[in-house]
Formats: C-alpha cells, sequence, structure tokens
C-alpha cells in the first residue's frame, strides 16, 4: 500500500513540474489583443505560408471600426521564440523576419533579472522579467503584448495607459490590471512615457541607455539606424 501511494506522489509531482515547464504558445488564429479597453484590437488571421514559414497576418482595427486592416506584418511561433516579418519599418526595410520572443533565454541571459511563475485567473504564467517590463508566456510585451513598438510609431496610435487584455475564442484569458495586482514589483512602463523622439530600442523592443558602441542596428524616434 505504501509503494503505491508513493508512486501516486511521484506521479502527481511529476505532472505538476511538467505543468510548470510546459511552454504557453502565444499564437492562435482564435486569438485577439485588446488595448486601452477597445481603442484598438489586434487579432491574427491564417494561418498561412511567408517566406517559408507558417505564420499569421496581425490585423488591427481601431474603435467605431467594423473591420479589422492588415498591419502588413505577419508573426510565427518556432522552438518557443516568436518572430515578425516585415517588423519595424516595413516600407523601407521589406521582407526581414526579426525575433521578437525568445522564452529559451535564462536568467543572466541579455538581461533577464528573474524567470517567475504566477497564477492569474487559475492558470500560471512564466515570465521574463527584464527590470522596468517582463515577457509573459502566452501573452508577449508586458507594454505592447503582441504588437512591436515601431506600430505605435507609425500609426500614430497611442494607448492611455497601457492596459490590455487577451482573449482566446471569446473568453477572456489575462489581463494586465488583473496580472500588475498579482506580481507587485513589476513595472509596468507607459506607451506614452516609453515613445519619446529620442527613445532608443534594440531589435527585441528592449530599452537602450544610450546609442550602442558596438556595431549593429537599432531603434531611434520608430526609425532604424546602423552602426557600421
Amino acid at each position: 500500500m505504501k509503494k503505491i501511494f508513493f508512486i501516486m506522489f511521484l506521479s502527481s509531482f511529476s505532472f505538476l513540474a511538467s505543468a510548470q515547464d510546459g511552454y504557453r504558445k502565444m499564437l492562435d488564429a482564435d486569438r485577439q489583443w485588446t488595448y486601452d479597453q477597445g481603442s484598438l484590437i489586434v487579432s491574427l488571421d491564417g494561418p498561412v505560408e511567408v517566406s517559408g514559414k507558417s505564420c499569421y497576418q496581425i490585423k488591427a482595427r481601431i474603435a467605431n471600426e467594423s473591420v479589422s486592416r492588415p498591419t502588413g506584418m505577419y508573426i510565427c511561433e518556432e522552438s518557443r521564440c516568436v518572430y515578425v516579418y516585415n517588423y519595424y519599418d516595413y516600407i523601407s526595410y521589406p521582407n526581414q523576419w526579426v525575433k521578437r520572443f525568445d522564452f529559451n533565454l535564462k536568467i543572466g541571459e541579455e538581461g533577464v533579472k528573474s524567470i517567475d511563475n504566477v497564477l492569474v485567473s487559475g492558470e500560471t504564467y512564466r515570465i521574463l522579467n527584464f527590470g522596468e517590463y517582463s515577457w509573459i508566456e502566452g501573452i508577449g510585451d508586458s507594454r505592447f503584448g503582441i504588437l512591436p513598438i515601431s506600430f505605435f510609431y507609425q500609426t500614430g496610435i497611442t494607448v492611455g495607459d497601457n492596459q490590455f487584455s487577451v482573449s482566446d475564442k471569446g473568453q477572456d484569458v489575462f489581463s494586465t490590471n488583473q496580472f500588475s495586482g498579482v506580481v507587485a514589483n513589476m513595472n509596468h512602463v507607459t506607451v506614452d512615457s516609453n515613445l519619446q523622439p529620442n527613445s532608443l530600442f534594440d531589435l527585441q523592443g528592449r530599452r537602450l541607455q544610450g546609442e550602442p558602441q558596438k556595431k549593429g542596428v537599432y531603434i531611434r524616434g520608430g526609425k532604424k539606424y546602423v552602426r557600421p
């Protein structure tokens, strides 16, 4: 009898461990991101194939519009990474896949300060905390959700206090209001404070303290710059 209980204990432990380690996918045609109480609604159309990858087209509509319009960007998810096609200035720099999220990162890699599991509405979400923002498995950036920073530059759309929610098959599954109440030490930075004319970001949307000294690409004022 003791042996049976021991086996059951090990089984339940391994189930919990696998649940915690299991990756929560972000992309699904039934998912929708709603910013600022409906002022901006983002959805995925697909799947379709672009440049050899199975992906979704990112579509958006603002309040009072009945039809979502293509943003010119496509998004795919592979090996716990999320990539966006035509990511930044997609008119000047077309046909490029850029890595947006990498949920394989460990503490200390590329600025990750901590990795936590938190409970929201009975569901466990794994977050990579970079300090002033986080990446949330299944949700996106704690400031911009699924969208890249450049979308707000290029469209001129501003989102009040940068609150958004995620629904799946019409059911609400996540909101930043709820999440910030669970994670008291998370500092949500508003869109308006981040999108200053001289703000600098790297290609993964992380804010830079100054102009990079090494060769590479960075974003200033919604435009891409290359340091040779």
